[in-house]
C-alpha cells in the first residue's frame, strides 16, 4: 500500500517512491531507501546503484508499507533494505532478490541462493498490473486521459506491447499531456496525440480512459 510520506514515520531502511522527480538527481516511480533523516529532511540511497544523494524535502516521496508475508507468492521481487549480516547470508541494501519459496513468519525462505527468515528486512517491490483492451493496439481507438497518471499508465502498457511514437521514439521517453493537459487524447495504432476538441470536430468517438481499460472488454 502507497501511502504520501509522513517524516513522523519514516526511519532510515524505509523504501520510499519519488514521486517528484529532479533535475537528474530523481526519477518519477524509482525506489529510494531511506539513509538517514534531518529535522523534516531525508537522505535517500538509489537502490540499483548505491548512490547517496544529498537530504531533500519530504514531500518528493511516498513511502512504501508493502513488507513479504502471507501476501507474497514465489517469483516476487523482494528489495533488501538492511546490511545487517546474518549466520551464512550475504545481503547487500539496494539489490533484488526473487522469492525462491514462499514466505513466512515461521519457515525459512529462499532468495536467489541464500536462506531467510528475516522478512522485516525486505520490501516487496508492486508492479502495476493495470491493463487495456488489446483493440487499442490494432484499430485507430481514441482515448482522452484526463491526468498525467492515466497517460503514463497508458503509454507504459504500450510500449511494452511494443508500440511507439509516430517519430519512432518510446512511448515512455514522454508523454506529450502538459500541451492540451485534461483534454489530452491519443491514438496508439498511430503513435499520435491531440485534444478531444480537434477529434470532436472531426465527430470521432472517444473513449475515456475508464472505457479502455481491460475491465470493459465489451465496450
Amino acid at each position: 500500500m502507497y501511502e504520501y510520506l509522513d517524516i513522523n514515520e519514516v526511519k532510515p531502511g524505509d523504501v520510499v517512491e519519488c514521486v517528484v522527480p529532479f533535475a537528474n538527481r530523481y526519477t518519477k516511480g524509482k525506489l529510494y531507501i531511506v539513509a538517514g533523516i534531518y529535522n523534516d529532511m531525508l537522505k535517500v540511497i538509489k537502490c540499483d546503484d548505491g548512490y547517496t544523494n544529498d537530504k531533500w524535502g519530504k514531500y518528493k516521496f511516498k513511502l512504501l508499507k508493502t513488507m513479504p508475508g502471507s501476501t507474497s507468492k514465489i517469483g516476487d521481487k523482494v528489495l533488501c533494505t538492511s546490511d545487517k549480516k546474518y549466520v551464512g547470508q550475504d545481503w547487500e541494501v539496494g539489490e533484488i532478490y526473487t522469492i525462491c519459496t514462499k514466505p513466512s513468519t515461521d519457515n525459512n525462505c529462499r532468495a536467489k541462493e541464500h536462506n531467510w527468515n528475516n522478512i522485516e528486512n525486505f520490501v516487496v517491490l508492486v508492479k502495476d498490473n493495470t491493463q487495456f483492451n488489446p483493440r487499442i493496439l490494432s484499430e485507430n481507438i481514441i482515448i482522452n486521459c484526463r491526468t498525467k497518471e492515466q497517460a503514463e499508465k497508458l503509454l507504459k502498457w504500450a510500449d511494452e506491447n511494443g508500440k511507439r511514437w509516430s517519430s519512432k521514439d518510446k512511448f515512455i521517453s514522454f508523454t506529450n499531456w502538459s500541451q492540451h493537459s485534461s483534454d489530452t487524447c491519443y491514438v496508439i495504432r498511430q503513435g499520435l496525440y491531440n485534444n478531444s476538441e480537434y477529434h470532436e470536430a472531426n465527430k470521432q468517438n472517444i473513449w475515456s480512459y475508464e472505457d479502455a481499460l481491460c475491465i470493459n472488454m465489451g465496450t
